[in-house]
């Protein structure tokens, strides 16, 4: 073996050594990690608040459909699917919408054996309208008047919202100080060489925000709602923390004319005839964000007829422009009015006398030819004025022979006097004095003069 082949051989030798121990090493310091990423909601889960219900029931073999109209009521079937008693409605957003012939065919099928889940709210429905939900009344129940809170002092509020704060910063600490109390005494059975507890790791940081999420949406395990259910142990928990309780008016029915009891309740059931009806106070315990808060889910499957299809009626009719416009329109016409009265007192407004501004009008002729020969006059050359004009007059007359008379035959000018009057209109002393006068010693009367050599040069 050539020397040199000898050291390829070395060097390949030491670069595949080399490689090995760079793959160990990355093998050593880098492994593969599985991480859950939280995208939110798809597509189909934003445009159908109840899909979540739709794919549960559905895994239970129950089909459902999700209409967001009521056509179901009106016609008695959707898309040549017919409504059978032995399904179930759910009526979101419903209060209020149903009238007479509605409400009619809706109780007709539910008393021939039909299940129906509907709710005393609807967001659609303000105070636009006072006319009661038909449904509701016929059952004693009716919507809790809304809660309105009393602000009282800036620095109270703040003070309130502070212990709030601070109360929930406390029971963060109390969890954390239990977590690690269990931590603790888990490790102690164990050789403990560092008596710290150790940080929380990266899969416990990640329940406990799954946790305080959980909370977020469902609210928290003491706040909720424990109702019995006939074929339960134990009674179910529901989340009805977002909406008010309806008022329940449980009449005797030894005694109708004893007054009726009062209750506030979130969830009722009743038999009507062949069919049933559950009464609660927010239906949105089954969208998407709170299906699987505590009990809901199982709480919906018990209700509904697991023999038949689930039909979720969602109501999205809102009232119309004209009868919110009717409802606000106090509003509107008092503003109009107070715009009105601001708008009379800013005009009414005066700072002074009043401000004439006088327009100038242009001058006359007669003033431009008095200024003129006031200026001639203190210049000394009005006689050159005039010389001028009465030329030019006679130029005029001699070249359009408007006589026959030569200067000769007529030395005293009567001929022209007498043309030019009948031509002008002025007396024939006005014309002789304009023509020949040569004492002149005031402007105004220069200016008499130039003004009737203008009228006569312009008749010419």
């Amino acid at each position: 073996m050539t020397p040199a082949i000898k050291r390829l051989s070395i060097v390949i030798t030491a670069a595949l050594i080399l490689i090995a121990m760079l793959v160990y090493w990355f093998m050593k310091q880098f492994h593969w990690v599985d991480e859950e990423i939280d995208r939110g909601f798809s597509k189909a889960a934003l445009q159908n608040d109840f899909l979540a219900v739709k794919l549960f029931l559905q895994k239970q073999g129950v089909p459902v459909s999700v209409v967001k109209n009521q056509q179901l009521l009106e016609k008695g079937h959707w898309r040549n699917i017919p409504l059978t008693p032995k399904d179930t409605i759910i009526l979101v957003n419903g209060y209020k919408t149903l009238d007479e012939e509605g409400y009619q065919r809706l109780k007709d099928w539910v008393q021939s054996g039909g299940t129906l889940i509907a709710s005393s709210q609807n967001p659609f429905v303000g105070s636009h309208t006072k006319e009661n939900d038909l449904l509701l009344d016929d059952f004693g129940i009716e919507q809790a008047p809304k809660e309105i809170e009393e602000k009282g002092d800036f620095f109270e509020e703040m003070s309130k919202e502070l212990k709030k704060k601070e109360k929930e910063l406390e029971e963060e600490l109390e969890e954390d100080q239990h977590n690690k109390h269990e931590q603790g005494q888990q490790s102690s059975t164990k050789k403990n060489v560092d008596h710290k507890t150790p940080a929380l790791s990266a899969e416990q940081q990640k329940q406990r925000q799954i946790k305080k999420d959980y909370q977020t949406r469902c609210g928290k395990k003491r706040d909720t709602v424990k109702i019995d259910f006939v074929a339960e142990e134990k009674p179910l928990a529901f989340d009805f923390s977002r909406e008010q309780a309806f008022i329940y008016y449980d009449y005797d029915d030894t005694d109708y004319e004893k007054e009726p009891e009062e209750r506030a309740e979130h969830l009722l059931y009743f038999d009507w005839l062949d069919g049933g009806v559950t009464f609660v106070s927010d239906t949105y315990i089954w969208s998407n964000k709170r299906i699987d808060c505590y009990d809901h889910a199982y709480a919906l499957w018990s209700l509904v007829n697991l023999d038949g299809r689930v039909w979720i009626l969602v109501n999205q009719d809102a009232p119309s422009l004209f009868a919110i416009i009717w409802h606000k329109a106090p509003y509107g016409v008092l503003a109009c009015l107070l715009a009105l009265m601001f708008w009379l007192w800013f005009k009414s407004q005066t700072l002074g006398p009043v401000f004439v501004q006088e327009t100038l009008a242009r001058r006359s002729l007669a003033e431009h030819l008095y200024a003129t020969g006031v200026l001639l006059w203190r210049k000394f050359q009005s006689p050159q004025l005039l010389i001028v004009l009465r030329k030019d007059i006679l130029d005029v007359l001699e070249k359009h022979h408007l006589f026959q008379v030569a200067a000769e035959n007529d030395p005293s000018g009567q001929l022209r006097l007498d043309f030019l009057h009948e031509l002008t209109g002025l007396s024939q002393e006005t014309i002789k004095h304009a023509l020949f006068a040569d004492a002149i010693h005031e402007p105004q009367d220069l200016a008499r003069v130039i003004a009737h050599l203008q009228i006569i040069r312009k008749k010419i």
